[in-house]
């Protein structure tokens, strides 16, 4: 089915990371229905082949452990990262709250969407973007 039969109205879309990579690829297919992005910490791909040969095996290996390590420990390596650093300045109680939420995803689902989503499988879109 095409876009044309879908009778679309301009419609922003919006994403944070892993989502603002998925509008991107649909503003990218789609850019006659699309009359604007709104996106926070997302990127437009990774330019080089080498540079995205390395993150579809970072993203593989972080995917096995977290199916071999469980979701307690990939939540725990994750709020550890230095990009979310300033989380540590919440009241105890909030980040508690964050943590307790993270912790009901899916370790299969989570490992899925890392093996599926890759920013290393996503075509580079610097070139494309108006």
């Amino acid at each position: 089915m095409s876009s044309k039969n879908l009778n679309w109205i301009k419609s922003i879309l919006c994403g944070y990371s892993m989502g603002g990579r998925v509008a991107l690829c649909f503003a990218d297919k789609y850019p006659q229905i699309i009359k604007g992005l709104v996106l926070e910490s997302t990127t437009a791909g990774i330019k080089f082949d080498e540079e995205r040969l390395t993150r579809i095996k970072n993203d593989e290996q972080l995917a096995r452990k977290i199916i071999q390590n469980g979701i307690e420990d990939f939540i725990d390596y994750w709020l550890d990262l230095p990009i979310f650093e300033s989380l540590k300045n919440l009241p105890e109680q909030k980040l508690k709250e964050i943590r307790t939420t993270k912790l009901n995803n899916n370790s299969t689902g989570l490992a899925n969407s890392l093996l599926g989503f890759s920013t290393g499988k996503m075509p580079p879109l610097w070139e494309r973007l108006e």
